[in-house]
């Protein structure tokens, strides 16, 4: 017997097993184990992005592929066929950024529309239903910056309005109000969004995203925020680090202390 990983909840489980004994997910819906390869694409690489089981690129040229598990639609190429090599995303978009959750992709073409592809189950693609997409579908037109997290994705606008596309049952009625408090520079409501999204109150928990609202509220003076932001960095990455100081900058970016 060897232990794997569930596709759906990430807990080890017996490869003999007929399903997950935590979540329930089936046998058939377990990826297959992971190996080493080359990638080969006869272009430059801009960025990579690592989801749960797939794996996206981006170009210099503004292609976007993909390649892995692809049982949700996740590589955007139109099926649900696993591919063990890159392949182009549809559409014939050039690609400004790509980023890979769960088991969905998201991406911001070069004239700011935002796209989102793969696993719909709670509406993280933001395209109003729960229905799976094998293809990007348009969400969004102005977009900033986009990004994804295990089974939701947020954005900001050229505006700098923050959108979050979460799990509907999981997203509270406060999310939204404090978003609106926060935009204003108020230093306490970005540190109760940063303390949300750290221990998973009412939100899917995303160290990025906590790390981002109380770097935000550390740079006004937060000691709190600044203690809670050295406690989590211990356990990141330096690539989430990097992505959730990149957050900061557009947010500061888009909302400049004293700006209206």
């Amino acid at each position: 017997m060897a232990l794997i990983k569930c596709y759906e909840c990430s807990r080890e489980i017996s490869d003999k097993a007929p399903a997950c004994p935590h979540c329930g997910a089936p046998k058939e819906e377990q990826p297959p184990e992971h190996g080493t390869a080359t990638v080969t694409v006869n272009e430059v690489w801009a960025s990579i992005s690592a989801g749960h089981s797939h794996t996206v690129g981006l170009t210099t040229s503004g292609d976007a592929y993909a390649w892995g598990y692809n049982n949700r639609g996740q590589l955007g190429d139109g099926t649900t066929t696993d591919r063990s090599t890159p392949v182009l995303v549809s559409g014939g978009h050039t690609w400004a950024s790509i980023s890979a959750g769960h088991s969905h992709t998201v991406g911001l073409t070069t004239n700011g529309d935002a796209y989102a592809w793969g696993c719909n189950e709670y509406g993280q693609l933001g395209d109003g239903t729960t229905t799976n997409r094998s293809t990007p579908v348009l969400i969004g037109q102005m977009w900033a910056s986009i990004s994804t997290s295990q089974s939701h994705t947020v954005g900001l606008t050229t505006s700098g309005d923050a959108d979050c596309d979460a799990p509907k049952e999981e997203q509270p009625p406060q999310v939204s109000e404090l978003l609106k408090v926060a935009e204003q520079g108020n230093v306490d409501a970005q540190y109760n969004l940063g303390r949300m999204y750290a221990n998973d109150e009412g939100v899917p928990e995303d160290m990025v995203l906590a790390y981002m609202w109380w770097n935000l509220a550390a740079a006004q003076g937060s000691e709190n925020a600044q203690d809670n932001k050295d406690i989590i960095e211990q356990g990141m990455t330096r690539e989430q680090i990097a992505e959730a100081q990149r957050l900061s900058r557009e947010w500061l970016e888009a909302h400049p202390p004293g700006g209206n």
